[in-house]
């Protein structure tokens, strides 16, 4: 029976897979960076909570983006730091930068985005662009975004946020973070809203005053970006974009430890439960399942195969690893990154176990936050 379930989650997950591989394919966003028009005026929003070692990075790759310095302006919001974060800003002040401190969270209000709600109420901007502190954006990011809203409909988009990777470790972080943006990527271009990263996105800001912004979400300590891109989907008819181009990354660094990495993760996974009560877009809810359900058999496989060695066992986790290994490659060469198959081999045999242990206790743990 664990073999017949195994192979049966196993194909129609490869079946998925196989599907959004071809949509990576045959994805093409060139066509974005010929739009020649009038550009709006841009509020690039960030919220910042002891970032006193990577706020001069951001800046710094903020100050030379190639949209017009006069369309957009940046809001730091400093989020109740205890170091130099805002001495930092302030020092940076311009007519471009502006800070914003907070000291106290409202009751009901997760931190994050009560900061963010802040800086949004007091933008100028008709577009919102997030990103995260410790990011490095490249150059083009900010024109190649806005441009992307100058097709009919568009209000929401959202590109790549891959990691820099310095060893070993940190490669197979990058790749099962990658896997995550191109499973974004591909359900987005198939009209599946799945998920989104708050270090890469944008949206009007007439949609997040529309759908009242954070409001029912408010109180969740995650969930400033994918669910508000639920918000969007369930609330509006604007179309969902993500632009799968080198010019539209935004990077950031790997978990520096182990512990950062699970608490990381466990936060990723602790709303888990909240997509199926909130009722969040029902491909999610659909593709959860068939995800756990997938890795959790294959774990067992796993397990069985090392007890007997019995190739049979492994052949489950051959059918899943072929088709999240042509995923990834396609993704990675869209990106024009270094694609290692000896990594794929490793978090193969990793990542099923890491999708039933983080997928099952993020909901139910008490997770760390900043």
């Amino acid at each position: 029976m664990i073999i017949f379930l195994s192979l049966l989650f196993s194909i129609l997950y490869f079946l998925l897979i196989i599907w959004f591989s071809n949509t990576l394919n045959k994805s093409n966003d060139d066509n974005v960076d010929k739009i020649e028009e009038k550009l709006p005026f841009v509020s690039i929003i960030i919220a910042a909570h002891n970032e006193e070692k990577n706020i001069p990075t951001l800046l710094k790759n903020l100050k030379i983006q190639t949209y017009n310095k006069k369309l957009y302006e940046i809001i730091i919001i400093d989020d109740r730091s205890n170091d130099k974060t805002s001495q930092i800003i302030k020092n940076n002040l311009n007519e471009n930068i502006k800070l914003i401190k907070i000291d106290e969270t409202p009751i009901g209000w997760s931190n994050k985005k009560w900061a963010l709600n802040e800086g949004i109420k007091l933008s100028k901007g008709q577009i919102i662009v997030q990103t995260d502190a410790d990011c490095v954006p490249n150059k083009k990011w900010l024109e190649t975004i806005v441009k992307a809203f100058s097709k009919e409909n568009t209000g929401f988009v959202c590109g790549p946020s891959p990691l820099y990777s310095n060893n070993k470790i940190e490669r197979i972080i990058q790749l099962e973070n990658n896997a995550q943006d191109a499973f974004s990527a591909a359900g987005m271009m198939n009209n599946l809203t799945l998920s989104c990263t708050g270090r890469n996105m944008a949206f009007l800001k007439d949609i997040f005053i529309e759908i009242d912004g954070y409001d029912g979400i408010e109180h969740l300590k995650s969930g400033d970006d994918d669910l508000l891109l639920h918000k969007i989907k369930k609330n509006t008819n604007y179309k969902l974009k993500f632009l799968l181009k080198e010019n539209a990354s935004v990077y950031s660094y790997a978990p520096s430890s182990v512990n950062d990495f699970i608490n990381q993760r466990l936060r990723f996974a602790s709303k888990g439960l909240f997509y199926y009560s909130w009722k969040a877009d029902f491909s999610l809810r659909l593709v959860l399942p068939l995800l756990f359900l997938t890795n959790f058999f294959i774990s067992i496989c796993i397990i069985k195969f090392a007890v007997s060695s019995h190739g049979l066992w492994l052949l489950p986790w051959l059918i899943k690893s072929t088709a999240d290994f042509y995923f990834t490659y396609n993704y990675y060469t869209k990106l024009k990154q270094q694609w290692n198959i000896f990594d794929c081999i490793i978090l193969s045999f990793i990542h099923p176990f890491y999708v039933v242990i983080f997928g099952g206790l993020g909901p139910l743990l008490n997770v760390k936050w900043k």
